[in-house]
């Protein structure tokens, strides 16, 4: 999977208050999380080098107990645990539909828009 990296000089302003008044280490974390959307430790850990799987576990513990991200996954085995954004505003949806497009409706909008109606349609 192809991540966005964090380019520090770029104003961040979509994101969310909480994230953007974070100390600089918990703040990259967050931003990446908010730009890419769900990562687990080591997805971050290897665009953050060079701090340890560790470390950025203890970083996101904080994040999560903050409610700047959520956690999701199986038996809490750090191998398992997904860390997602806590909070959404219209920008961090448009980036999530945008990302779910690229990822797996060829970057097509459309595509994307049509399969989601058909699967309210098939709901309803």
């Amino acid at each position: 999977m192809t991540y966005e990296v964090l380019d520090t000089r770029a104003k961040m302003e979509w994101l969310p208050t909480e994230v953007q008044r974070l100390a600089p280490r918990e703040g990259q974390l967050a931003t990446l999380i908010y730009l890419n959307g769900p990562m687990t430790a080591k997805d971050l850990q290897v665009l953050v080098s060079p701090l340890s799987v560790s470390a950025v576990r203890t970083m996101l513990d904080r994040l999560v107990a903050k409610r700047i991200v959520k956690r999701r996954g199986g038996d809490h085995s750090y191998r398992q645990l997904i860390y997602a954004p806590a909070i959404m505003n219209g920008e961090i949806k448009r980036r999530a539909l945008k990302q779910l497009a690229r990822n797996y409706f060829g970057g097509s909008l459309a595509e994307t828009a049509a399969t989601l109606s058909q699967m309210i349609e098939h709901r309803a």
